[in-house]
């Protein structure tokens, strides 16, 4: 019998709070939120890969679909802290202090597994790397918790890409 497959992390996900609202945080939490390395764009890449990598493997398609999943939880969540430290969850990020809109060019439009694999496991591992620098800026204990927390699920998403790429090496059609 084969074992479950778990597309989130067991542990809880705390309580969506703030110790006060903080505009700058708001400003913070954007960039994971909707930038062209950000959880709306992780949603619409893995849906992407859904579509045009995943026809001829189930298995490959439902893992996209399920991980995407656990990222739009991940979008609610950041879009819920933004609102409670006072911002607007706009789909927008704030690089260099200047407002840039998400766009669907953001995206990377693959259609060879084995890179999209990669491009995932990068964007993972930059999701990772980003919600540990946010953690160390942002001095509200109940928003790093948040992010401490979502941290657990992209490592189970890295793992899971890194697993099947291992044990599945083909390509898609052109």
């Amino acid at each position: 019998m084969e074992q479950p497959v778990f597309y989130a992390a067991p542990d809880p996900y705390p309580t969506i709070a703030v110790k006060a609202p903080n505009l700058v945080y708001a400003q913070m939490l954007s960039s994971a939120f909707a930038s062209a390395e950000s959880e709306l764009t992780t949603i619409t890449q893995y849906l992407y890969f859904s579509w045009v990598i995943a026809p001829g493997d189930s298995d490959l398609g439902t893992m996209f679909r399920k991980i995407s999943q656990v990222e739009m939880r991940h979008l609610n969540m950041l879009g819920q802290l933004i609102t409670a430290l006072g911002g607007n969850p706009v789909y927008r990020s704030y690089p260099f202090k200047r407002p840039i809109f998400w766009n669907s060019g953001m995206l990377q439009y693959q259609c060879n597994k084995e890179k999209a694999l990669h491009i995932s496991i990068a964007g993972e591992q930059t999701a990772i790397d980003g919600y540990q620098h946010l953690s160390k800026l942002i001095q509200d204990s109940c928003v790093t918790d948040v992010l401490q927390r979502i941290i657990l699920d992209e490592q189970i998403h890295i793992q899971l890409f890194q697993q099947y790429l291992s044990t599945n090496q083909t390509e898609c059609k052109q």
